[in-house]
């Protein structure tokens, strides 16, 4: 269920200006606007999040010899079919 809630905030001017002038190019409303850009910054987020935890992958020697071990499992089924 997609409910909304009224939010009240505030921005610096020149910002503002932009989101107004580009809701007017767009044909779509300032909150559009706004949530499409929150919405692009959450999946930034989360992209750096995936980016920051697989670079400490990289150094967890644990890890790398799971992976190393799946990769040789996955070989030798592959291997089995052929």
């Amino acid at each position: 269920m997609n409910t909304s809630i009224v939010y009240t905030s505030s921005m610096k001017k020149p910002l503002f200006q932009w989101v107004k002038k580009t809701s007017q190019q767009r044909h779509t409303s300032k909150k559009q606007i706004i949530e499409e850009a929150l919405s692009l910054y959450k999946k930034e987020i989360k992209k750096k999040q995936l980016e920051e935890t697989f670079k400490r992958a990289a150094q967890d020697y644990e890890i790398i010899n799971m992976a190393e071990e799946g990769i040789e499992d996955s070989l030798d089924q592959l291997n089995k079919i052929s």
